[in-house]
């Protein structure tokens, strides 16, 4: 563990943390990311460490779930109490990132909360067969590699929708774009 777990550490100010993430070493940034309190300073400090390369998606789904995404995932953004609306657009971020492929994918990737993980997937399922969708949708492609180690029943409860397997050497933004475009359907106009 590195210094943001000591008993001070909530007692300081925004400045303070913000500067102490900034000076930590590369490697301890996926570790702050997914311990840090999100009561404290998430927009500024979390902002910061989420928007460096070399963060890991593992990392990066620990500390959105570390955000209680459900609270106000079927919430429209001018709904959020304006407390939460930090947090809300540090979760708007992390959920941007993860999509467009910017979190490593690391051969031994740090734990992640595997059921908490399959949940998510699995209401983000049930939300498209009732035909809405939350705020903050994840993508299946990208998220697979997180779910290699899940039981196959919880995984097969979540990846029951539409996929497009992304090909060698294809961006993950324009696969990601492609997986979204047969999401739709097209307006019938009679």
């Amino acid at each position: 563990m590195y210094a943001w777990n000591r008993r001070d550490w909530a007692r300081l100010d925004q400045a303070a943390h913000l500067e102490m993430a900034r000076t930590a070493p590369a490697e301890k940034l996926g570790d702050l990311a997914r311990h840090y309190d999100w009561d404290l300073f998430p927009e500024p400090v979390l902002g910061w460490i989420m928007s460096q390369k070399g963060i890991d998606l593992a990392s990066a789904i620990a500390a959105f779930f570390n955000g209680t995404p459900e609270r106000f995932n079927h919430l429209h953004k001018r709904d959020v109490p304006e407390t939460f609306q930090p947090a809300a657009r540090t979760l708007d971020n992390i959920c941007l990132r993860v999509n467009c492929g910017f979190y490593t994918t690391l051969p031994a990737l740090p734990d992640v909360d595997t059921p908490r993980l399959v949940q998510w997937m699995a209401s983000q399922q049930a939300d498209r067969k009732r035909g809405v969708c939350g705020r903050w949708v994840l993508d299946e492609n990208i998220i697979a590699p997180l779910l290699d180690g899940a039981p196959s029943a919880l995984v097969d409860s979540a990846a029951s929708g539409p996929r497009i397997a992304r090909r060698r050497g294809m961006p993950r933004w324009l696969a990601s774009g492609l997986r979204a475009a047969t999401r739709l359907t097209p307006n019938s106009r009679d």
